[in-house]
């Protein structure tokens, strides 16, 4: 992040688990305090983002209630989250999401160390085929939950691809071993993701011409 977000024309630089429109998700049971459930599969469940506090600026995710994610949110400090619209409104229908307190199954960690809510945020398009999409989601900083694999996001002016080689360098010079994977365009992503989408509607109105 440091070091990409010096290149120039950068504006912004995030980190994810999961990219919005990528075919991938990662979810988690949650544990919502107060609520008692009759059996342990009845516990709500939402998707999980491992995020560093920049990455809703790199995306242009806007901050609805509460606060966003700091660096001060790291190992050390009390658990903090956000959550989407969708997850507010599914987990505290009628009250402010804001200073509730949950548990992430697929965290781990002991069991009474309680998330606290700090802010909501928008919701953000993530399957294009799905049927409840957008769903509910919960960020957590990555500094508090760090994950072994990383999606850097980077908001830029002018065109993107031309920032490419460049991110590739400083990925390089930070460390040899590291691979960039798959550089890619948000509207390369979006456009991917939409695809079979695209090909069915395609494949539809070849069958209503020839109807």
């Amino acid at each position: 992040e440091e070091r990409v977000a010096t290149v120039p024309s950068v504006q912004a630089v995030g980190l994810s688990t999961v990219l919005p429109m990528t075919w991938t998700d990662e979810r988690t049971a949650l544990d919502v305090e107060g609520r008692q459930l009759a059996r342990p599969e009845d516990a709500p469940t939402v998707g999980l983002r491992r995020v560093s506090a920049s990455y809703m600026d790199a995306l242009s995710i806007p901050l609805m209630r509460g606060r966003g994610l700091s660096r001060l949110d790291q190992l050390g400090t009390v658990p903090a989250a956000l959550v989407s619209e969708s997850a507010a409104a599914r987990l505290w229908p009628g009250e402010s999401a804001v200073g509730k307190r949950l548990r992430a199954r697929a965290l781990g960690g002991a069991p009474d160390q309680w998330i606290e809510i700090i802010g909501v945020v928008a919701d953000v398009r993530g399957n294009p085929l799905g049927a409840r999409d957008p769903g509910p989601v919960l960020y957590v900083p990555v500094r508090q939950w760090p994950s072994h694999s990383m999606t850097l996001v980077v908001r830029a002016t002018g065109d993107p691809t031309a920032l490419m080689p460049a991110i590739r360098r400083e990925i390089a010079a930070l460390d040899s071993r590291l691979a960039a994977g798959d550089v890619a365009t948000m509207p390369r992503v979006v456009a991917s993701a939409t695809s079979p989408q695209s090909a069915t509607a395609r494949m539809l109105a070849v069958a209503a011409i020839v109807a």
